[in-house]
């Protein structure tokens, strides 16, 4: 599958979190039961999602090491979080982002085609990437879609590219 990255300003998120650490054959397990319980909480707390789910991975796990990941849910306007959640801010600023369709055991690809396209256009990862779950957790595994964005530097300035004397 070919990926088209874009580049794209994020705007800054309020967000439901938690910030946990998993081993990646319990991902799945984890991210449905943790989403559940903070749009449960949502539900009852009267405040309206603003947007889809996200999860940030940080840095990369040696394997069979757990991996350290905040689950985000967007919201609406600021709420109580439930015990073991936090509500704050997530940054904006510009992303690299590809959208991957398929399962998720098969989103390597996607990593990899922005790793490519950062390095050969001058720019830099600035922070963790995060996944972007589009689809309904009932969809079949070939018609999910998923949108990586990783925080990348400015565009760099050209060389050459300064008034002439």
């Amino acid at each position: 599958m070919g990926y088209a990255v874009e580049i794209k300003e994020r705007e800054a998120i309020l967000v439901v979190s938690t910030r946990l650490r998993v081993a990646l054959s319990e991902m799945g397990e984890v991210l449905s039961r943790t989403f559940g319980e903070i749009y449960a909480h949502l539900a009852t707390s009267g405040v309206e999602p603003a947007g889809p789910p996200f999860v940030i991975y940080a840095g990369e796990p040696a394997p069979g090491e757990p991996w350290d990941v905040e689950i985000c849910a967007p919201i609406s306007r600021p709420v109580e979080p439930p015990p073991g959640y936090r509500t704050q801010t997530i940054p904006g600023g510009p992303v690299a982002a590809v959208v991957h369709r398929g399962p998720y055991e098969m989103i390597g690809p996607a990593y990899d085609a922005l790793s490519e396209w950062v390095g050969q256009h001058g720019r830099t990862f600035t922070g963790p990437p995060r996944e972007i779950y589009m689809s309904e957790p009932d969809t079949p595994p070939e018609r999910i879609e998923t949108i990586v964005e990783w925080p990348v530097s400015e565009a760099p300035v050209p060389t050459g590219s300064g008034p002439k004397r």
